[in-house]
């Protein structure tokens, strides 16, 4: 799951200093890299968490992750409001 995480990063990063469109594109693919290293562990600790109450673990663990994606799309969208979305040229 760290080597998902890490990947994460390393893909996010490589999309803020990425400087072409196809850049942009080959790293947007290789997200999905991310969720084949990191959802079968993380279902598998919400599995041995939840003890016995394996639907209220998962709603309770998509419903956080719900939240925080709403909370991350908000602050987001506000940071693009106040730089107006541009990119400045070099």
């Amino acid at each position: 799951m760290w080597i998902g995480w890490l990947t994460y990063v390393a893909l996010a990063a490589g999309m803020a200093l990425a400087t072409t469109p196809l850049v942009v594109w080959v790293l947007f693919l290789a997200m999905g890299t991310v969720t084949g290293l990191t959802e079968s562990p993380e279902r598998s600790l919400v599995t041995a968490a939840t003890g016995g109450h394996h639907g209220s673990g998962f709603g309770v663990y998509h419903a956080l992750t719900g939240v925080a994606a709403l909370a991350g799309g908000i602050a987001l969208g506000l940071v693009f409001q106040r730089v107006s979305g541009r990119r400045r040229s070099p």
